[in-house]
């Protein structure tokens, strides 16, 4: 799940997460945030004991993601990242 919103709305949500949980060492912050690539919204992961008055959706959309065929997905147990090749 990940919530949809502003990309201060959610750069504000990873502050909450990230000051909620303390993160220290190798962790430095919950969850990037992800842009639209036709520049319309962005979204952040969503942490189960952390709510949000943005709007809660299932997954991001491939539709966000221009020539799809250029990124590469990295899954990790809570997070997945998307790097340009």
């Amino acid at each position: 799940m990940y919530y949809r919103g502003t990309k201060i709305e959610c750069e504000d949500y990873n502050t909450k997460v990230t000051l909620g949980e303390n993160y220290q060492g190798s962790t430095t912050s919950w969850a990037n945030v992800t842009s639209n690539q036709n520049g319309e919204g962005f979204a952040i992961l969503k942490h189960e004991n952390y709510e949000s008055d943005m709007t809660l959706i299932d997954k991001i959309p491939d539709s966000w993601y221009n020539n799809t065929e250029l990124w590469k997905t990295t899954s990790k147990e809570h997070d997945t990242t998307f790097t340009l090749l």
